[in-house]
């Protein structure tokens, strides 16, 4: 493998630009190295295209798999990621299919849960040999049973294991944090001395309450129905917008008729609400006055945006950080594992 500043590193940045940096100093931070493995993941767009590639890049046999999506066709897909890799210098490690490969999941090493991988079903799962582990770019706690039938993965031993978003690399949560802070000032909200209701609980809005009044604005948390006073009162400004941010309840109304935000009561007129995750009533949002982003929130358990909104170093380092985690697993590096895994 090349190290940062030879000069094949150098002409591979210039090919295909600074993703590809980020993601050789991402391989170098965390020290990816998977000569001799077998990848089974997708292949996707944007920032989400550099999964297979770093795992091409760090020296993996890798095998993608990719479908039509609301983010662009099967065809675009593949022909992006076959540029880049081209442009790597992996293309010849890199193969790209339309639909699960009974083979290639059957000789895998490293098995990832993303999203054209999923859902990984029984069936799939009894087709991996033994000793490959599935590894989740995201913490046990986002765990959605739809995506991945854990009881089969433990009748036949397969490992399934999380990346601890946590870690001093990769502070994923504070991320999630920015995330928020772009969204609003796409909306024209200043942050400076505003208002703003972070609809949610956990480490999302915690880091969300910790990014905004770090920028000077004042922010009220509410996660249970009737908490949130929406017009000036208490010593509280009127809201200048609100956030939903929930992402373990899926259960619990932000906003809508008796929610956190209950929009039968009188609310700002132009109300920015700008939805990341959550459950949210947004036709119920809209005919209250309030003004919703996206049009069509996310379903509870999915994001209306991820950190790939703020730019593809996010998403690039989370997924070195779990493609390493399966490499500490295979070769029994428990040091590794004790810091950046997380066991499902």
């Amino acid at each position: 493998m090349s190290t940062n500043g030879s000069t094949s590193t150098t002409r591979t940045c210039d090919a295909a630009g600074r993703p590809a940096r980020l993601a050789l100093q991402a391989i170098e931070r965390f020290g990816l190295d998977l000569s001799g493995r077998r990848v089974y993941t997708e292949a996707a767009s944007n920032a989400f295209a550099w999964t297979a590639l770093t795992a091409a890049l760090a020296e993996a046999e890798v095998t993608a798999e990719t479908r039509d999506s609301r983010f662009g066709t099967a065809d675009a897909v593949e022909a992006e990621t076959l540029r880049l890799a081209r442009a790597l210098g992996v293309a010849h490690r890199i193969r790209v299919v339309r639909a699960p490969d009974r083979a290639a999941l059957a000789d895998a090493d490293v098995v990832t849960n993303l999203g054209f991988v999923r859902p990984i079903s029984a069936e799939k799962v009894g087709w991996l040999k033994d000793g490959a582990v599935i590894c989740l770019m995201w913490e046990p706690w986002e765990y959605r049973p739809g995506d991945l039938d854990l009881t089969a993965c433990r009748a036949r031993n397969i490992p399934v294991l999380g990346t601890n978003e946590r870690d001093p690399l990769l502070r994923t949560f504070r991320s999630v944090g920015l995330l928020a802070i772009k969204l609003l000032m796409e909306q024209d909200v200043e942050l400076l001395g505003c208002h703003v209701a972070v609809l949610g609980g956990g480490h999302f809005a915690d880091e969300a309450r910790a990014c905004l009044e770090a920028l000077g604005a004042r922010v009220t948390v509410a996660n249970a129905p009737g908490t949130l006073p929406p017009r000036e009162g208490d010593g509280l400004p009127a809201l200048d917008a609100v956030v939903c941010l929930e992402h373990v309840r899926y259960d619990l109304l932000l906003a809508g008729p008796g929610g956190v935000l209950d929009t039968v009561r009188p609310l700002p007129d132009g109300l920015p609400v700008v939805h990341v995750c959550g459950l949210l009533d947004a036709d119920a949002a809209r005919n209250a006055g309030c003004a919703v982003h996206p049009e069509r929130p996310a379903a509870p358990g999915t994001m209306s945006f991820t950190t790939a909104h703020l730019g593809p170093k996010p998403v690039i380092d989370l997924h070195v950080a779990g493609l390493r985690v399966g490499q500490a697993w295979l070769d029994n590096d428990q040091q590794t594992l004790a810091r950046l895994s997380l066991p499902l």
